[in-house]
């Protein structure tokens, strides 16, 4: 059991590949904090009747006092820039802590965005992991002043160059384990509800599309995809469609077991989300990227193949 846990759970990864989930994380959830700062703001206009508590939200008896809520989105986004900086890394878990209340206290009016589960939980990841060992302010800190009290006091000890540990790399399997088991959790809905395995004919997977293209050209002036209409000609497709996303997602725990199934779940699941952005129109931007499926790689190998050519680019043109 122990060879079983060190070999899967607490594999070795260098600390350069946790620090490049954490900037690519931070840079995502900034995004998403930015771009949808004024809806966050606008909130209480839908009316106090329409707060529905969600998550952490539920601490609340009703909506809060606006003024605090700016200081709640604001801090949030005072720590996803300081995850990006890898700054002042002993606050990351408060900063996690308001990133996961301001997206639960949006989710409590009117609509639940089941897209920002992976985020937070990437971010809190990070948050309680050494995910500033490397490529970070903190780094800096430690090296240039590696005895003053206050710098040992808010950063996290700096890796040596090239260090693997499994100190980094359990932090990336959980990480992998929040993302395999939100295709598990989808793909045991679909089998346990009524329909069963027939879900896997695909005629299920034709009516939500249709529904949903129905839907959006009845209510939504842009109306629904335009390949929502061609389902029902190949059903056969969309048999194949339905197969592969409960093979997805019924088979995404074996991804931690090697890294080469991994690799096999990212493609997969990387198409799949294109698919139901090309025939739903709906989009989950942190899995369409990858974002999502970053500690299943080794991201951080390109960025040091080019910091090596740049190195010896510079050493050639000095010489």
């Amino acid at each position: 059991m122990k060879t079983f846990l060190t070999r899967i759970w607490f594999r070795e990864a260098p600390a350069t590949r946790l620090a490049f989930v954490r900037i690519t994380t931070a840079l995502y959830v900034l995004h998403l904090l930015i771009d949808n700062h004024r809806t966050y703001m606008r909130l209480d206009m839908a009316g106090a009747d329409t707060f529905e508590p969600t998550g952490s939200a539920r601490l609340l008896s009703g909506p809060i006092d606006s003024e605090i809520w700016w200081w709640i989105v604001a801090i949030s986004i005072i720590g996803a820039a300081f995850n990006l900086l890898g700054l002042a890394h002993r606050l990351a878990v408060p900063f996690g802590a308001a990133l996961t209340f301001t997206l639960a206290y949006r989710n409590s009016w009117g609509q639940v965005y089941h897209l920002d589960n992976l985020p937070v939980l990437f971010t809190l990841c990070c948050a309680l992991t050494p995910s500033t060992a490397a490529w970070s302010v903190d780094a800096w800190l430690r090296r240039r002043w590696p005895d003053n009290p206050l710098v040992r006091l808010l950063t996290w000890p700096r890796a040596q160059a090239g260090e693997s540990s499994w100190w980094y790399g359990w932090g990336l399997q959980m990480m992998a384990g929040a993302v395999v088991c939100a295709y598990f959790v989808a793909g045991v809905a679909k089998v346990t509800s009524k329909i069963g395995w027939r879900w896997a004919l695909g005629t299920n997977l034709a009516d939500q599309i249709t529904y949903d293209a129905l839907y959006k050209e009845l209510l939504h002036p842009d109306g629904g995809a335009r390949l929502a209409y061609i389902v029902y000609d190949f059903p056969l497709m969309m048999a194949c469609f339905a197969t592969v996303a409960l093979v997805v997602e019924l088979g995404a725990p074996l991804a931690l077991l090697h890294r080469r199934i991994g690799h096999v779940f990212c493609l997969l699941a990387v198409g799949m989300h294109w698919g139901i952005a090309a025939f739903m129109d709906i989009h989950f931007p942190f899995q369409e990227w990858g974002f999502a499926y970053l500690p299943f790689l080794a991201p951080e190998k390109p960025v040091e193949w080019l910091k090596g050519q740049f190195s010896s680019w510079l050493r050639s043109s000095s010489a």
